[in-house]
């Protein structure tokens, strides 16, 4: 009988510690592996993103004709003719890096510079910009429309649109 006994104390406590292990593996498992995963998480990092200058997606102005190109047709020489400028701009340090959009236009007849406004955001890094100019009593003849981008950097860059 005790040889019973002594055989039975031993399967008890064989599983009263296989019993302790499990609970241990648990604690681990439910307690410590968490704690280290969101140390592992929280590992501070620095990351140095460099600045790139703003680039053109899209110049555009109404044209006014079916010719290829684009033409700017005033049909009354004694009315103002106001054309708008549509730019559509990317700057991959967001589109609030871009500082100021100007625009020259160079042809026959003198055009004054402007600058482009913004318009619109479509998304984080791109935003469209418009400006306006007069083309009224101009010599016919071809234009060069050169619009700068600067973002806050000191980057820029430059797209031409040219037009009859």
């Amino acid at each position: 009988m005790r040889k019973k006994m002594n055989k039975m104390n031993k399967k008890t406590i064989d599983s009263q510690r296989y019993i302790a292990i499990m609970a241990a593996v648990l604690i681990i498992a439910v307690v410590i592996a968490p704690t280290l995963t969101a140390i592992e998480t929280e590992i501070p990092a620095n990351a140095s993103v460099p600045n790139i200058a703003p680039s053109f997606i899209s110049l555009s102005i109404p044209d006014d004709s079916a010719d290829p190109g684009y033409q700017v047709i005033n049909p009354d020489p004694e009315r103002n003719k106001t054309v708008r400028l549509e730019v559509v701009l990317c700057d991959m340090n967001g589109h609030d890096d871009i500082s100021n959009v100007n625009a020259n236009i160079t042809g026959p007849s003198p055009v004054d510079p402007f600058t482009l406004k913004l318009n619109r955001t479509l998304n984080v890094s791109t935003a469209v910009y418009e400006g306006y100019f007069n083309m009224s009593h101009h010599k016919q003849g071809e234009y060069t429309i050169t619009v700068r981008a600067h973002d806050k950097g000191g980057m820029s860059s430059q797209a031409e649109l040219n037009f009859t």
